[in-house]
C-alpha cells in the first residue's frame, strides 16, 4: 500500500477542439468515493459531439500526501491530505481552484510498512454537509460553504469501534437521511448515523472491518448496505 504526494487537477472535457457544454447536474455532482451511483462512472449524459474527445487542463495545485479521493457537489471541491503534522480537509473553488476554506481534521496518520503519511477515506457531500472519518476515527460534519463544524464524534473514544491496522478508511455513504460507516467494534461493525445530529440510529454486524467503503445495493426489491 502505496502513498504518493496528491497532485490535485480539474479536468475538462473538450470535444473536436471545442468546450463541450457539460450539463450541470453531470459537470459538479462527483459528491462521494465512486461517484453519485457508486459504479465509478464519470461524466455520463454528455452532449453528443463528433470528433473524439480531449481532456483539457484547467489549473492544477499540489497538496500533501494521502490517499483520499476528491467530492464535487454543491459548488465545492473536497478532499483530504496530510500537511504540517495534521490530517486537513480542503475546500477548493473547481473552477479555478482557489482555497475556500480548511478544517484540521486530527494529528496526522503516520505511515507505516512502507506507507506514506495521510487519511484514506474520501470525504462526501451531501444536504449542505461535508461528511469525513479520519484514520484515528474523528468522523465530522462540516458546513458545505464554510466548513464549520455541524457535529462531530469519535468512533473509538466515543463508540467502541476499533480501529483497522491501517486506519479507518472506509469513505462515507449517504443513504437519504443516514449516513452508514464500517466502525468496527463489539456494538456492531457498521453504524448508521442521523446526518444532521450524529447520533447512532442503528449497529449492525458482528465482525472485524478493513478499509472498503460501504456501497448500496437491492436484493428482492430491498436496499441493503455493506463493505
Amino acid at each position: 500500500m502505496i502513498r504518493r504526494p496528491l497532485p490535485l487537477a480539474l479536468l475538462i472535457v473538450t470535444t473536436a477542439g471545442q468546450m463541450a457544454a457539460v450539463p450541470e447536474a453531470v459537470a459538479e455532482n462527483w459528491p462521494s468515493f465512486r461517484g453519485a451511483d457508486g459504479t465509478g462512472r464519470a461524466l455520463q449524459g454528455l452532449p453528443p459531439g463528433e470528433g473524439p474527445l480531449s481532456l483539457k487542463l484547467r489549473w492544477k495545485r499540489a497538496l500533501g500526501t494521502g490517499f483520499s479521493g476528491v467530492s464535487v457537489a454543491e459548488g465545492v471541491l473536497v478532499t483530504v491530505f496530510a500537511e504540517g503534522g495534521r490530517d486537513v480537509i480542503i475546500a477548493l473553488d473547481p473552477t479555478s481552484g482557489e482555497e475556500l476554506w480548511r478544517h484540521d481534521l486530527a494529528p496526522v496518520y503516520v505511515e507505516h510498512d512502507g506507507s506514506y503519511n495521510g487519511s484514506i477515506a474520501t470525504p462526501a457531500i451531501a444536504d449542505g454537509r461535508v461528511f469525513m472519518l479520519g484514520s484515528w476515527g474523528h468522523l465530522v460534519a462540516l458546513d458545505v460553504q464554510t466548513g464549520a463544524v455541524l457535529w462531530s464524534t469519535h468512533v473509538v473514544d466515543d463508540l467502541g469501534g476499533e480501529k483497522p491496522y491501517y486506519g479507518f478508511g472506509g469513505s462515507p455513504l449517504i443513504v437519504g437521511d443516514t449516513l452508514v460507516l464500517p466502525i468496527g467494534g463489539k456494538g456492531g461493525a457498521v453504524a448508521g448515523f442521523d446526518v444532521a445530529t450524529g447520533e447512532v440510529r442503528w449497529r449492525s454486524v458482528e465482525d472485524d472491518i478493513s478499509i472498503g467503503s460501504p456501497i448500496v445495493t437491492e436484493l428482492a426489491g430491498r436496499l441493503f448496505s455493506g463493505s
